[in-house]
């Protein structure tokens, strides 16, 4: 049990997005100086403080309240907002877009991979543990770690390393 108030964990929330007191205020149309009370716990969030932290930052109103569950609302239930929001068409066709986006292309990834170990590898928890091991020190990790990660897979599986060198020199030399 999180045993912060209500206010400390407003402001916990708005510090680990990132956000100043202005930021938030202007996300959510509120005043700076109600933000500052609700932190401060001089002033109880109404319901609609707490659904419009929901709405615009995906705030678990549950955690918010009584420190239970996690910081944020699950993904699901994230997009099944969305989805209510905006439609189903018009979250179709944001979603469709993100897709195509090169610069989501990680993202693309990932759901890729997952489908592919539920069709795949769905009986092999094991090999799911690793594969997925591999993959988030892949996104969290920095150059360093990708190269570090490159070569013991190389070292694993040369004939995989060697594989990706030939289709690098072909893609060099069109």
């Amino acid at each position: 049990m999180n045993d912060k108030s209500i206010g400390e964990r407003v402001l916990q929330f708005r510090r680990h997005l990132g956000l100043s007191q202005k930021e938030v205020s202007e996300a959510i149309n509120m005043s700076r100086s109600n933000i500052s009370k609700i932190e401060k716990n001089l002033l109880e969030p109404s319901n609609a403080f707490l659904a419009t932290l929901k709405e615009q930052f995906a705030a678990n109103p549950d955690w918010i309240i009584t420190g239970k569950g996690e910081m944020f609302i699950s993904p699901q239930e994230y997009i099944i907002n969305g989805v209510k929001l905006l439609g189903p068409q018009r979250f179709s066709e944001g979603l469709t877009s993100i897709l195509r986006d090169p610069s989501f292309s990680e993202f693309y990834s990932q759901i890729r991979l997952d489908e592919m170990v539920k069709e795949n590898l769905d009986q092999d928890q094991d090999l799911i543990a690793y594969l997925q091991h591999i993959v988030n020190l892949w996104r969290q990790g920095d150059e360093r770690t990708r190269i570090w990660l490159i070569v013991q897979l190389e070292r694993a599986f040369p004939e995989v390393g060697e594989k990706i060198r030939k289709g690098r020199k072909n893609n060099d030399s069109n």
